[in-house]
């Protein structure tokens, strides 16, 4: 709930600064500050107070304290007075600085939950992403922190006001020579500043990542030892100067000088880095908003012409968005036409391209290669880019129960028609017509395992319903491996699945998809439900390969319990290499080369001798016997 809500607050103040300024012109930043607004005036103030309080202790109540010590006959009661302020100017102090930075703790995971939610939501709705894999995890781990430093320790950068208030003090105490100290001391937060920034934009472009780290951790190692030996050495080359010139310092003077140099510590310390959070801030919400302002790709849904169907796709042309910041040597026409790749990608003719132009550019400085690809505003937010095309021509439809079974070679795009109804592909050219009101589930190729129990993993945070659970447990094979983990399907399960073997792994996969409720298809687009359940069981269930870790007994198991039995009354589309089960198929797709070539029932196909399904059994029951000649010759 906390989540949701914080990303709606940042999402409704987005959306009023791109409606003010445009796309283009829209802030992140701004859009932070109108969100915290509130939490920002009173960390300002905070700090503010954090800064006088001290100040008006070295110059007024130390001061007034140590006059009346060196006046005969001064009053006790007075001088008590003064020590209670002092101590007492030192509790404020203390409990203000606790009570900004849990403020700003607090602002800072409310943007960050915010922002990072906005972005994971963007990123997850669209079909095609403008930026690499690398990138987006960057974003939202690396990104997100930089967002709570400078939230958090931002308004800290306040800190420099008193500090030009204390200057004036200095020069009425001391003169000219107070002012000489204080001139000391700002050389050396300069010096701070200026190597902190310039060492965090080397750090963002990534110029010879490593020594710059090695070097920026021994010159900070340097500079967290200033704010305890600035103030002295100011000091000691203050009192050094009036001794030359023969100027007279008393002893109060001298005192109160250097309580007043001890109280700027705090801003001498922390000033420099919340510039460096404040920069690398910035940095980030540059990065953001590219994410933010990319237009969703929704995916374009014509009617049925079948109500009886779930899916229907008419002549399609699928493919992949490829980014380049190069233009395009032939347009979507000519790829429609022309293009022959396979699902893997394209020839690699434009590698080829790069290397004949010098690859790489080696002639150009590293560095500035570096500052051109992050300074450019156009590599995320832009949508152009070349579509490698995958699937050609292609022309199916799903029946409500039946049970579809796609074969070919490897690459020949498989995998390719299910990523085309998930709209995780785009739709270049033909129709794509879904059933508006159903369910889909999807299990992929390589399981994804949470790192929590089996049972979890399978109901994956839907209420437990202890028969239709274990129904499903046996028919998806697992009541066995249940039986040998050490807490049964209480066993906790290692990130990535570590502890499971493949098939056990495939098998939770497929039992979460009988049992879990999945995505739902809208009325104009085919997304995820990102914060909200569905409330009713998957109608279509899109099968990648679901039994090609487990062996043939096993797999013969849950063909026939699972896909036939629990699933029959089913839509299912059913990715395999195990030829063996296509003939309980209603239906049979043969791709190749990211085309259909054959299609009917596993007798229709049988009759054509030297069509290619007829080969791929022959191959195969050729390969099956084969093998069971070196078994029994073992």
């Amino acid at each position: 709930m906390f989540m949701k809500k914080v990303m709606k607050s940042f999402e409704s103040h987005w959306k009023d600064e791109v409606t003010e300024h445009g796309p283009r012109k829209a802030s992140v930043p701004r859009t932070i500050v109108r969100m915290m607004r509130g939490r920002f005036i009173c960390a300002v103030i905070l700090d503010l107070i954090l800064n006088i309080v001290p100040l008006l202790r070295s110059a007024y109540f130390l001061s007034e304290l140590l006059n009346l010590i060196e006046t005969p006959g001064s009053s006790y009661p007075m001088q008590i007075i003064f020590l209670i302020a002092i101590c007492l100017s030192s509790m404020i102090r203390s409990t203000i600085f606790v009570s900004q930075l849990n403020l700003g703790a607090v602002a800072g995971i409310r943007v960050r939950s915010g922002v990072l939610s906005l972005v994971l939501k963007k990123i997850l709705l669209r079909r095609s992403q403008n930026a690499s894999v690398g990138n987006l995890v960057s974003l939202c781990a690396n990104d997100g922190q930089r967002l709570y430093d400078a939230v958090q320790f931002g308004p800290f950068v306040v800190s420099v006001i008193p500090v030009i208030g204390a200057t004036v003090y200095a020069g009425y105490l001391l003169g000219p020579w107070g002012i000489f100290g204080f001139v000391i001391f700002f050389a050396f937060i300069f010096f701070q500043v200026n190597y902190t920034i310039h060492n965090s934009c080397y750090v963002e472009i990534r110029v010879k990542e490593t020594q710059v780290i090695e070097k920026s951790l021994r010159v900070q190692s340097i500079l967290s030892a200033q704010p305890a030996a600035v103030p002295i050495i100011s000091a000691v080359l203050t009192f050094l100067a009036m001794t030359l010139t023969n100027q007279d310092i008393t002893v109060t003077q001298a005192f109160v000088f250097i309580s007043l140099l001890n109280t700027l510590r705090l801003p001498l310390g922390i000033t420099p880095y919340c510039l460096k959070y404040l920069a690398e801030g910035y940095s980030a919400c540059k990065r953001i908003k590219k994410i933010l302002i990319a237009e969703d790709e929704l995916l374009t849904l014509s009617e049925l012409s079948d109500q009886r169907n779930l899916v229907e796709i008419r002549n399609g042309y699928f493919g992949w968005r490829v980014h380049s910041h190069r233009n395009a040597e032939s347009d979507t026409k000519t790829a429609l036409t022309d293009t022959k790749v396979t699902s893997y990608g394209s020839t690699g003719k434009q590698d080829m391209a790069d290397k004949q132009n010098g690859g790489y550019m080696h002639s150009q400085n590293e560095k500035d290669l570096l500052l051109e690809s992050e300074s450019s505003d156009d590599s995320l937010e832009s949508s152009s880019g070349d579509t490698v095309i995958t699937l050609h021509g292609i022309t199916l439809s799903l029946a409500k129960g039946e049970l579809l079974g796609i074969c070919g070679a490897v690459g020949s795009g498989k995998t390719s028609i299910i990523q085309a109804i998930l709209g995780m592909m785009r739709k270049e050219n033909g129709e794509m017509a879904l059933n508006k009101n159903m369910n889909i589930a999807y299990v992929p190729q390589q399981a994804w395992i949470m790192n929590a129990t089996v049972r979890d993993n399978i109901l994956f945070g839907k209420e437990f319903d202890a028969k239709k659970y274990w129904k499903i447990v046996e028919a998806c094979a697992l009541l066995s491996d249940f039986k040998q983990l050490p807490a049964g399907d209480q066993t906790e399960i290692g990130e990535r699945g570590i502890n499971l073997s493949g098939g056990q792994k495939q098998r939770i996969s497929l039992a979460r998809a009988v049992y879990r409720k999945t995505y739902k298809s809208c009325k104009s687009c085919l997304q995820i439900e990102l914060f909200y359940p569905v409330h009713s069981d998957a109608d279509l269930f899109l099968l990648d390969d679901p039994l090609s870790a487990v062996d043939a007994h096993v797999g013969q198991h849950l063909f026939t319990h699972c896909l036939k039995d629990m699933l029959k009354d089913k839509t299912v589309l059913f990715v395999t290499h195990q030829l063996q089960f296509l003939t309980d198929c209603d239906y049979i797709l043969v791709m190749k080369d990211g085309q259909i070539i054959e299609e009917g029932t596993h007798n229709n196909l049988m009759a054509y001798l030297n069509g290619e399904y007829s080969n791929l059994i022959k191959t195969f029951h050729d390969d099956t016997k084969d093998s069971d000649d070196k078994d029994k010759t073992c």
